[in-house]
C-alpha cells in the first residue's frame, strides 16, 4: 500500500481544518488550523486564474447583499417593491451567465 503524506495532510486539513481557540493552538496539529480564505483562493488560482472573480460572484449571491436579495424583488411602481419567495428563472440564468467559468 502506498501512502502520500502530502495527500493525507491535505485530506486531514479538509476534514478537520477550523478556527482554533487560543487554548487549542498549542496542542492541535497544524493540519487542523484553517487558512484565511485568500490563502485557499491563491492555491486554487494556480489552476484556475478566474477563481477570485467566481468567489466574488458567489459571495454576492450567498451573503446578504443586493444580488442575493433583489433577485426576489418585484417592482410594482416607482415607490413600491415586494419580495416574492420564488427566484425567477431569468434572474438565475442572468447570474449564472455572469460567472466567469470556462464552459466546455
Amino acid at each position: 500500500m502506498r501512502v502520500s503524506p502530502e495527500l493525507e495532510e491535505g485530506l486531514i486539513h479538509f476534514v478537520y481544518g477550523r478556527h482554533l481557540d487560543r487554548e487549542e493552538r498549542d496542542e492541535t496539529p497544524v493540519s487542523h488550523k484553517a487558512m484565511r480564505p485568500t490563502e485557499y483562493l491563491e492555491l486554487i488560482e494556480e489552476h484556475m486564474a478566474e477563481i477570485k472573480n467566481v468567489y466574488a460572484l458567489l459571495c454576492q449571491i450567498t451573503h446578504p447583499a443586493t444580488h442575493s436579495l433583489f433577485c426576489f424583488a418585484v417592482r410594482h411602481d416607482r415607490t413600491t417593491v415586494s419580495f416574492e419567495p420564488q427566484v425567477p428563472d431569468a434572474m438565475m440564468d442572468g447570474l449564472i451567465s455572469k460567472a466567469p467559468l470556462r464552459r466546455s
